[in-house]
Order: structure tokens, then sequence, then C-alpha cells
């Protein structure tokens, strides 16, 4: 079996849809040996925040010369990005040889279940020092929550996934407090009130340790936020990371309370000068990434109705006037009512390109229900990408990590085969 096979292996597990539960994932990882119970874990759930959160983390662990594992989800170029080591995707090689197992066991699995047992046993393997897992969805009952973490994290709740989770703040918080285990304690981002209730209630009953990310108990202070990124101080000395957007403040702050915890109660050791270059070097494409400053162009993966509320206020704070081009596409009907409200504006100019995906709503569909924004249909999004940098205005690209991704492709001149393969993980 090559690479390309495996991954083809994996995508035809797509077809089996989602699988809400941990029977599969728990006879799967009995299978390889329960490798989850070897590893320390922090495990991270929430609407928006996870990617950003972890990837500050992990590069002031990397900084401070700890083995870090992190999986994610989800990518935008090449499936490996989900699974890294110190910052390294997985190697074709392991990918082809952890399917070969999988096929092996004749289990039934999803897509995702496969894909967390082969990080489970990837970081395993390798003797990882520290593991940062993102939930898929929800949390209560996804196949990441076979593990039995260190700590829990909750960057933030919103309205997403509502057909899932549940209609509520409330509803919705619940089932992504279920990662809260017995006696582990849990970070919480500012939640909304009905939501921090629910995750409050949840640890109340498991006895965890609620710790806070407010500014007074980290002693946190943000001195500027600009396109380059943000400036802040943090007990007393100052540190700046290239991540940019109004929402990285929020992820700042649970950042700094996850690493404040791994210092006190982990005896992990960070100095300053630690915490400092590993910020610095912290790089997350497609989160409000700007790819010129003249013009300014940006891309940013929000895809959901909070995300792209909080993408258009950081633009409006930072650049001071409205795009004047959105190149947009996104996963679904439900998604475009969902998103509908933010983009259909008069003084909007939304350039709609489609996605390869089979859930992908058409752009001429977007088209046609736009009752105020005006708007131009493209027939791909290398013919959109191209005629928005030509045309020398700001241009803001969202709706889709996909999306973003192929753009990023375009100018990078990425491996089209594996871009080719990357419209089947749609999510």
């Amino acid at each position: 079996m090559i690479y390309d096979e495996a991954i083809k292996w994996l995508l035809h597990l797509r077809s089996q849809g989602m699988k809400f539960g941990l029977e599969n994932i728990t006879s799967l990882c009995n299978r390889l040996g329960n490798p989850q119970n070897n590893l320390r874990i922090i495990h991270f759930a929430g609407t928006n925040g996870k990617g950003s959160v972890i990837q500050l983390v992990a590069s002031v662990l990397k900084e401070a010369s700890l083995k870090v594992g992190v999986y994610t989800s989800p990518h935008l170029i090449s499936f490996r990005e989900r699974i890294a080591i110190e910052g390294m995707m997985i190697s074709k090689e392991e990918i082809v040889a952890w399917v070969n197992k999988l096929r092996s066991l004749d289990l039934q699995m999803t897509f995702f279940e496969a894909t967390t047992a082969i990080a489970l046993g990837h970081f395993n393997k390798h003797s990882v020092d520290w593991v940062l897992l993102e939930t898929g969805m929800g949390g209560r009952l996804d196949a990441t929550n076979i593990v039995q973490p260190e700590l829990s994290v909750i960057t933030s709740i919103g309205l997403d996934h509502m057909r899932f989770l549940g209609s509520t703040l409330e509803e919705i918080a619940t089932e992504k407090a279920g990662i809260i285990k017995n006696d582990v304690p849990v970070v919480i981002g500012d939640l909304p009130k009905e939501a921090r209730k629910a995750v409050e209630r949840k640890a109340r009953s498991t006895g965890s340790e609620i710790i806070y990310h407010n500014q007074r108990t980290l002693k946190l202070q943000f001195q500027s936020h600009q396109l380059e990124g943000i400036a802040f101080t943090w007990n007393d000395s100052a540190y700046f990371t290239r991540l940019t957007g109004s929402y990285q403040q929020e992820n700042i702050r649970t950042s700094c309370a996850v690493l404040d915890w791994l210092s006190k109660k982990k005896n992990v050791s960070l100095e300053s000068s630690t915490v400092a270059k590993g910020l610095m070097q912290v790089m997350w494409p497609g989160r409000f990434q700007v790819l010129s400053y003249e013009p300014i162009r940006v891309l940013d993966g929000a895809h959901n109705r909070p995300a792209l509320i909080s993408t258009f206020g950081t633009w409006m704070k930072l650049v001071g006037k409205k795009p004047e081009i959105i190149l947009f596409s996104c996963q679904g009907l439900s998604k475009w009512n969902e998103l509908k409200e933010v983009l259909d504006k008069k003084d909007f100019e939304l350039w709609l390109v489609p996605l390869k995906s089979p859930a992908a709503i058409e752009p001429g569909e977007i088209n046609a229900s736009l009752t105020r924004a005006e708007s131009k249909v493209f027939t791909s999004i290398k013919e959109g990408w191209e005629a928005a940098k030509a045309s020398q205005r700001t241009i803001l690209v969202i709706g889709s990590l996909y999306l973003v991704g192929e753009v990023i492709s375009i100018d990078k001149k990425a491996d089209q085969k594996e871009i080719a393969l990357n419209w089947w993980f749609s999510k």
C-alpha cells in the first residue's frame, strides 16, 4: 500500500458518516493496546479557539525542550497536519503503517475514530511528554473522550453544530463539558453566562477544580494589537505573538492559564525567555493570516456565526474600513442560512467560489438567495482568487478552512495531489 491508497481507505470510512459514542473507539484502542493510557494529555473542547490555544501552548512547551504531540482538525492542505510531534507532521510512511494495522483489525470505525486511534498510537510509539488533544465535535460522545486527561480545557461556547449538540448555549455547553473527568481540573475561557453555569455544574459534579483565566489572577495586560501581532505583559514580563485577531486575545488568556497550571502543578520549567521565544514562533495559518499589507489580504477560516462576527470586528479594528472583496464559500445550505445574516449586507461585495465537496452549497444558490449584497460568481477558487488579487483591492477570504487551504496552496504551489484529496475531508 502507498500513501494515496492509505488516504483513500480512510476516505472510504467517511461513507459511514459520524457516530457519537465511545463503543467503537474503545474496541479499537483495546486492540491497539490502549495507547492513550500511557500518555499525559491535555484535552481541549470548545466552539472556537481550540486550535489557536493548542498551538500557543505547544510552541512554548517545545521551546521548553518537551516533546509535544498535537492532534487537531480539520487540516488546510495535507491530512498529515492533523497529527504532529514537535511541529513535524506524521510521515506518509507512518500513515501507511497505521492504516495497514487498522485494516487488519477488521473492526467497525468511522473516519474520525480511525484518525484518533492513529494519533494516540503514534504519540505513544514516539513517547511524547505531553499530548494536546482537540475534540472533533462536542465532547461527551466524541471519540477523543476515551482519554483520561491531566487537564481539561473549554475555550469558548457558541451556537454551532446545533443539529448534533443542541439548540441552546446550555445544551451545547453540557455536551462539551462532557470531557471533564472526576478530580481533573478544568480551565474555562470567557463563556456566556448560561454556558458557564452548565460547565460549572459539571465540574462540581466531578469534583474538578475550575481554573478561570481572568486577567487579574494571571496578571496579564494587553499592550497593543496590530495586523503584525499582539503585544502583552504577563507576570511583569513582555511578550509578543504574531497571531492576530480580537479573538486571539481570549485565546492568549486561556493559553496562559494552561501554561500557569503546567508550571505550578506539573513543575514544567517555563522561564520568561522560554515563553517569549515560544510565543514569538507560533504559526497557525488560516486564522486572520495576513498575506499582504498593500493591499491588505487576509485569510480566516471562520465558518460559524460567532467566528464571522469576531473576524469582521477584528478587520474593522485593525484596518478601519470594510473589506472591498469578500471571497466566500461554505459547507451546506444550513451553514449558509446561519451565516447569511452576517454577510448579506448592502455594502458588502461577495465573490462566490465553489468547494469541491459533496456537502458544499453551490455559489449560484448563494447568489440567488442574496437580497442586499453585491456578488460575483466564479467557476473555481483559483479563478476567483486570481481575479481578486488582480483587482488590487482589499480582500478577506472567509467561510471555510478548506477554502483558505486552497488559496494557500495556490499561492504556495503546494502538492496538488494532496489538495485533490482534501475535498473529501470537508467538515
